[in-house]
C-alpha cells in the first residue's frame, strides 16, 4: 500500500508494534480491529496476497 507501518498503524489507532506482530504472526488483530483494517486495506489486496 505504500505506507511504512507506523503510518499504517496511525491510521486504525494501533502501535507499529502491533503492525509487526501481526505481519510475523506472533499476534492476531481482534475481530474490531480486522474490522478496522478491511475498512482501510483494499479488499482485491486482502484476496490476492496470501
Amino acid at each position: 500500500m505504500g505506507l511504512s507501518q507506523e503510518a499504517f498503524a496511525k491510521k486504525i489507532g494501533l502501535t507499529r508494534n502491533a503492525i509487526n506482530n501481526y505481519e510475523l504472526g506472533i499476534t492476531q488483530p481482534s475481530r474490531k480491529t480486522l474490522l478496522k483494517l478491511v475498512k482501510i486495506i483494499d479488499k482485491d489486496y486482502l484476496c490476492d496476497h496470501q
